[in-house]
């Protein structure tokens, strides 16, 4: 899962966070394994602190820590994030490569279009996956 996806739920943004939920909930009660970067949690922490403060966003980083589990960053995750064909957003190179290297089937963002397109990994849309996930997939 990528940031925007978690802070979905942790802002509360309206026209979002109904799907957002909904995976994390599916996560939750252990219907599905989620995973997330550590650039993630360090994301979430970073931007949850500016707005509200350092305690309640440790609280948060924590939690989303203990309900998903991490992807690896190493050497061979950076180096394919660096050498990519098109850099949009190196962060999320680093998210998807460290997917990838992890085996994972879905990346689940509100920003598709800033991934590479790649066949090793589906991108996807909250809306989409919880289609999928009611779906049975």
């Amino acid at each position: 899962m990528d940031t925007d996806v978690i802070l979905d739920v942790l802002l509360d943004r309206e026209k979002f966070v109904e799907d957002a939920r909904k995976i994390l909930q599916k996560i939750e009660l252990k219907e599905v394994e989620g995973f997330t970067s550590p650039v993630v949690l360090a994301n979430l922490y970073y931007i949850s602190s500016s707005l509200k403060n350092k305690k309640t966003a440790l609280s948060y980083t924590r939690k989303i820590h203990k309900l998903l589990k991490m992807t690896r960053i190493d050497q061979d995750v950076v180096n394919n994030s660096l050498e990519a064909e098109k850099i949009k957003d190196f962060e999320d190179n680093l998210q998807l490569y460290s997917a990838i290297g992890m085996g994972l089937d879905f990346l689940i963002t509100r920003n598709v279009k800033d991934y590479l397109k790649t066949d090793l990994i589906r991108i996807l849309t909250p809306k989409e996956m919880v289609e999928l996930l009611e779906m049975g997939e």
